[in-house]
């Protein structure tokens, strides 16, 4: 699916394999030749990188992630829209698979957790004898999200807006380090296209009552409606923001980033309560 300049499909591990036509990307030889005396640094920015990506002179070619349970129930649905995905995360193959010194993720170890959302999954992933290993409730919590086999008051979705995955720390990290190697225009013409990955997700698994919520400035910023609020860092990180997804009937949520995970799981807490209802 998708345009010439990105194309993608879902593989049998649940993964977007992508692909980047390179000379739709730069509308220049100079902007081309300036992404491949950056590709270096950028690969090499993560050890994770060089299993996920492959660059030649024609395309750049890449996993990715999204968690879309094909399964419905009569919850209503929250749809996480993350900024870009962690080069870890896709080699492990799970969202938000582990943080630093090999710990649980705060999304779900307090975000998930301490905003009523819960899911149960730390119970499922825990057993009375021995904590069982990162790997093994990576593996289940994908399971149990897409065969909708958790207790909470939603249906839960992940993906992200921006496809290429990059280091979770470091220069070249997060959203910043796509910019970083692909410049302001290429990353401009790459968002539309993202958009309309992002809308055929969102269309297809938001049928009801439910919201899209976002954590980063570029997937607000494309993502909101004519008439809602631009992003403003201060306000974010207070309160959150609330629109609609490209003047669709459909809410649109955007939360503080993930790091900060008290104000996140508080501000998700509050948005989110009408839906309970």
């Amino acid at each position: 699916m998708g345009s010439k300049l990105l194309k993608y499909y879902q593989d049998n591990h649940g993964q977007l394999i992508c692909k980047i036509d390179i000379n739709d990307l730069f509308a220049s030889g100079k902007e081309k030749k300036v992404f491949f005396n950056k590709k270096d640094f950028f690969l090499n920015s993560d050890e994770n990188n060089k299993m996920i990506y492959k660059i030649n002179n024609d395309c750049i070619e890449y996993r990715s992630e999204e968690l879309i349970p094909k399964m419905i129930d009569d919850r209503p649905v929250l749809l996480f829209v993350l900024g870009n995905p962690a080069s870890h995360s896709i080699n492990s193959e799970m969202f938000f698979s582990f943080e630093a010194n090999n710990k649980e993720h705060r999304f779900w170890k307090k975000i998930i957790r301490e905003s009523g959302i819960k899911l149960s999954l730390s119970d499922i992933c825990s057993s009375s004898s021995q904590k069982m290993s990162l790997e093994e409730q990576n593996t289940i919590r994908k399971k149990k999200i897409l065969q909708l086999d958790y207790e909470s008051p939603f249906r839960i979705g992940l993906s992200v807006f921006h496809s290429m995955p990059s280091g979770a720390s470091g220069k070249w990290s997060g959203v910043a380090g796509i910019h970083k190697l692909l410049g302001i225009q290429a990353l401009r013409r790459l968002e539309q296209e993202e958009k309309k990955r992002a809308l055929e997700t969102i269309e297809t698994f938001i049928t009801g009552k439910g919201a899209v919520v976002v954590f980063q400035k570029n997937a607000w910023e494309n993502l909101k409606s004519d008439g809602d609020p631009d992003y403003e860092k201060k306000v974010v990180d207070r309160e959150g923001l609330r629109g609609t997804v490209c003047n669709r009937n459909i809410d649109l949520i955007c939360l503080p980033p993930t790091r900060l995970s008290g104000p996140c799981s508080a501000i998700l807490a509050s948005l989110t309560e009408k839906y309970k209802q």
